[in-house]
């Protein structure tokens, strides 16, 4: 005569063989790691009397992650808040890569600190990644660092 096995006795068991066949296979697992995420200082002198933006030199763009862009300090002004907008370049010209269109998106930061930065690099065809820079609020020269990829996680712009 033949054992009935009940539904707890049946998940036991198929718990089990999963079990094993981890131990025996092996998880691998591993975090994807941004390949160029070295932090490369920028500094500008920003004034909400321009009207034009200021860019960060474009650095190559490695992964899919977002944009790293840290706003450390302001000196010599009344600087309290600027706006970034993430750029790709194709071509040797900067497009706007803030929409999965290739559009414009302008974040306003007010307060120094550290940043991700929403992007469509990659996706729209740039091997480059940069980000442009103007006052929102207040003028002074403002300085951080950046990288086109970024590993922590920060405050997202998006």
């Amino acid at each position: 005569m033949r054992k009935k096995y009940s539904i707890s006795d049946k998940v036991m068991l198929s718990f089990m063989t999963i079990m094993i066949m981890i131990t025996f296979f092996g998880v691998n697992y591993e975090m994807p790691i941004a390949s160029n995420n070295s932090d490369e200082e920028w500094h500008f002198v920003l004034s909400v009397d321009s009207t034009s933006q200021s860019y960060i030199a474009a650095r190559d763009k490695l992964d899919y992650s977002k944009i790293y862009f840290n706003w450390g300090s302001v000196t010599a002004g009344n600087l309290s808040a600027i706006e970034v907008e993430p750029y790709g370049v194709r071509g040797g010209k900067y497009v706007p890569v803030g929409t999965s269109k290739g559009g414009h998106k302008i974040y306003a930061i007010y307060n120094t600190g550290k940043y991700s930065i929403t992007n469509w690099a990659l996706e729209l065809s740039c091997s480059r990644a940069s980000v442009g820079l103007n006052s929102y609020q207040g003028s002074g020269l403002a300085k951080g660092v950046w990288s086109p990829d970024s590993v922590g996680l920060y405050t997202i712009l998006q």
